[in-house]
């Protein structure tokens, strides 16, 4: 009688010991990985270019996140060009500027899988001479 409480006693202990390593172990396979340090200091506007980083949560696949990021980078850039030209942008009514020559700068796309679908970030690059033809386009608007 001792001898198989004794060996039930450390079947349930092997089987508890196995199920803790096991779901340790599904754990750290789900948890995500930080970012790249671009996300979160991303470069700043020199001389020749703005730069913006876009976000995506949730999306379906990492091509959608991907997109979705270049697109609220987009729209960061379009935004900012139009608070400089008239002052201030409620987001409401304004169709978006036809922005030409933004670019994925090399390296900083970055998509992971999460639990509720794929996060996805893009840093872009917006050309001030683009900006510039902008800017004067709209000045040229108003005044009409």
């Amino acid at each position: 009688m001792k001898r198989s409480i004794a060996v039930m006693v450390s079947l349930l202990a092997g089987t508890f010991l196995v199920s803790c390593a096991t779901r340790h172990e599904h754990n750290r396979t789900m948890e995500c990985p930080p970012p790249p340090s671009w996300t979160q200091n991303p470069k700043i506007n020199d001389s020749v270019n703005m730069y913006r980083v876009g976000t995506a949560t949730g999306e379906p696949t990492a091509v959608a996140a991907r997109e979705a990021a270049y697109k609220d980078a987009l729209r960061q850039i379009n935004q900012s060009v139009l608070r400089e030209a008239v002052g201030s942008v409620s987001g409401k009514g304004v169709s978006p500027l036809p922005l030409e020559n933004v670019e994925v700068l090399p390296g900083c796309s970055y998509t992971v899988q999460t639990l509720t679908g794929y996060d996805g970030w893009v840093q872009v690059s917006f050309p001030l001479t683009e900006k510039n033809k902008l800017l004067e386009s709209l000045k040229t608007k108003s005044e009409r």
